[in-house]
C-alpha cells in the first residue's frame, strides 16, 4: 500500500470491503454498446464502475448503459476541473451514490495534489488512489500510454472480486478495424 500518506488505511480497507466478492460490470464509454439494450445486465451487478465522464448519462442511452454508478475512476486531468465536471456542485450530488472515488493517474499529473485536495474539501466521498508502483508496473508491460481503462481494470483485478463484466471498451483502434464490432465478457 504505498501512497498512504494520502491513501489512508481507512480508506483501503472500505475500499477492499466495497469490492469484496462483488459481480462488477466495468461500463467504458465505447459506442459498441448503443442499441443493445444492456441496461437492465448492467444494473443486476452488485456494482457498477464507470470511467472519467462515464457517469453522465444521456437519456436516450439508459437503456443501453444503466444509470447507476457505484465506482467512479478519474485521471483526475486538468480537462475536468477547467471544464467544470468536478466542481463542488457535481460532486456533491456524486456523493449522493458514489461509494468511493478512484484516482487513475494522480500520481503522474503535476497538480494531482491540489486537485485532490478540491475534492476533499468539496465532499467527504471516500477515495482510493491507484498506486505510483501499479501504474509504473503496467506502463513498463504495455510500453504504452496508461489509458483509465487499463488502469481499472488493473485495479479492480488485484481485490477479492466475483466477476468482472466488462462492456462498452473497444480494446481496438476503431480506424484499424472500421466497423462496429460489439466486444463483452466476464472475468
Amino acid at each position: 500500500m504505498a501512497d498512504l500518506h494520502i491513501n489512508n488505511l481507512y480508506t483501503y480497507k472500505k475500499y477492499c470491503k466495497i469490492l469484496k466478492n462483488k459481480r462488477i460490470a466495468l461500463v467504458g464509454p465505447s459506442w459498441h454498446t448503443k442499441g443493445m439494450g444492456y441496461g437492465k445486465l448492467i444494473e443486476s451487478c452488485d456494482l457498477i464502475v464507470r470511467m472519467n465522464l462515464g457517469y453522465i448519462i444521456p437519456k436516450k442511452l439508459q437503456p443501453d448503459l444503466g444509470v447507476r454508478t457505484d465506482l467512479l475512476f478519474s485521471s483526475l486531468s486538468k480537462y475536468y476541473f477547467t471544464n467544470k465536471h468536478f466542481d463542488k456542485k457535481k460532486l456533491m450530488k456524486m456523493k449522493k451514490y458514489l461509494k468511493c472515488f478512484c484516482l487513475t493517474h494522480h500520481c503522474i499529473h503535476k497538480e494531482g495534489s491540489r486537485r485532490l485536495d478540491i475534492i476533499n474539501q468539496s465532499v467527504n466521498i471516500p477515495i482510493h488512489i491507484i498506486e505510483r508502483s501499479d501504474y509504473k508496473h503496467i506502463h513498463n508491460i504495455t510500453k504504452k500510454k496508461v489509458t483509465t481503462g487499463m488502469i481499472t481494470i488493473y485495479d479492480l483485478l488485484k481485490y477479492s472480486i466475483k466477476k468482472l463484466y466488462i462492456i462498452g471498451m473497444s480494446f481496438y483502434d476503431i480506424k484499424v478495424v472500421g466497423k462496429k464490432k460489439d466486444i463483452f465478457f466476464w472475468i
